[in-house]
């Protein structure tokens, strides 16, 4: 009678591993009630010695209050109570591993059966060719806590690479079966007949308490003379009773006519400089900012040279066009903006002038425009104190804009 699925939280188990080994569900009646049932298996393996704990699973359900519309839980949300049920926690005690009779070749496989075998995917090769041996332990446990099975000894006459394993498990009668392959590339240096050596593998049976060591069978490889051609100067991996190594070939050296332009000179010689050329690099750094400021092509230096340029162009200024040219080209380096369309309000607004300098320098590019537009009749003498103005106006900013 619960609303909706119940949810199921798996035990949180300590110094364990598990694996889940099936399912099922089914119905049964209590009391004359008919219930519906969930089981759930799990192989668990211990870790360490010592003390385990597998934690309770927990179901959270909805039941219904009342007789009331099933749909009054949507409105209300007072028609249904929310439980929790869980199971008791299970302590296990995980006992060591005795350690008479473990020997090297214990790898951490425990279980009441183990099976190991060894193949070659080609029993005839030819020096210098790979040849892949897989060693594959079979058995009840957990198969994945197996470690690494090392490949047999195979002495100079083999190149031995490294090994990689994979593995596998399934259920079995609610039991834990699987395998585990290990994968080890072989390169035989010199021909002849040779005898993979058999692999040792110890495992502690569950059922006799003791340990127990199985054996792969010993593999027969016949190994040809290798038929890949060898380059005079070349190295191969065939009939060589020890790692050699050997000249193949030498680069050609770069072709140079001894002509050296002095720009390439002077890369050499900063090159040449060692740790000490990023000194060199930030010296010619430092000269060419210096020479592009020294120009006006960088602003810290072009707001500073504004006063210089205005004076020098009102001194040789011939007319007063001449004039409002050099005021409103100091205006606008010291703004580090053109003037284009700005009114000269805006402008004295962006510099930040005093009240007194802001209307003087209005009047002053008033009278300007007036005579730029408006020129005095012809004959008549140009406005000589326009320059003059000008200059003691330029001054003044230049004491209030830095």
């Amino acid at each position: 009678g619960v609303l909706g699925n119940p949810l199921y939280t798996r035990p949180k188990v300590n110094g364990l591993v598990f694996e889940e080994t099936g399912t099922s569900s089914d119905y049964e009646t209590i009391n004359g009630k008919k219930y519906l049932f969930h089981e759930f298996d799990i192989a668990l393996f211990g870790i360490v010695p010592g003390k385990a704990l597998a934690e309770p699973a927990n179901v959270e359900y909805t039941l219904p209050l009342g007789v009331g519309d099933f749909f009054d839980i949507f409105s209300t949300g007072a028609s249904a109570s929310v439980r929790r049920v869980s199971t008791e926690p299970v302590e296990f005690t995980i006992k060591p591993l005795p350690a008479n009779g473990r020997g090297n070749n214990f790898y951490g496989a425990v279980g009441p059966r183990f099976s190991i075998a060894a193949a070659l995917d080609s029993a005839r090769v030819n020096a210098g060719e790979p040849v892949n041996l897989n060693i594959k332990v079979t058995g009840r446990g957990n198969i994945r806590a197996i470690g690494d099975v090392p490949a047999p000894a195979m002495g100079g006459e083999f190149r031995t690479y490294e090994t990689t394993s994979s593995s596998s498990v399934k259920i079995e009668g609610g039991a834990v079966e699987g395998e585990k392959n290990y994968n080890t590339v072989i390169v035989p240096r010199v021909s002849g007949e040779y005898t993979i050596p058999a692999v040792p593998f110890t495992f502690f049976d569950t059922l006799t308490k003791t340990y127990q060591t199985i054996y792969t069978k010993p593999i027969a490889l016949h190994v040809a003379p290798s038929k890949a051609p060898t380059q005079q100067g070349g190295v191969s991996f065939a009939e060589q009773t020890g790692p050699r190594v050997e000249t193949i070939n030498r680069d050609i050296a770069y072709i140079k006519d001894g002509r050296v332009s002095l720009f390439s000179a002077a890369l050499t010689f900063i090159a040449s400089l060692g740790a000490a050329n990023y000194a060199a690099f930030l010296l010619i750094a430092l000269c060419l900012i210096y020479w592009l400021m020294h120009r006006g092509e960088i602003t810290l230096f072009a707001k500073n040279k504004a006063y210089k340029t205005a004076k020098a162009a009102l001194k040789t200024a011939k007319t007063e066009g001449d004039v409002s040219a050099a005021l409103e080209g100091y205006l606008s380096a010291k703004m580090l903006l053109p003037m284009g369309s700005m009114t000269i309000e805006a402008a004295a607004q962006k510099l930040n002038l005093s009240a007194h300098l802001k209307v003087a320098l209005q009047l002053l590019w008033a009278e300007l425009a007036q005579a730029k537009y408006a020129p005095p009749a012809a004959g008549a003498p140009p406005n000589a104190d326009a320059a003059q103005k000008t200059l003691a106006i330029i001054s003044q900013i230049e004491s209030e804009v830095k």
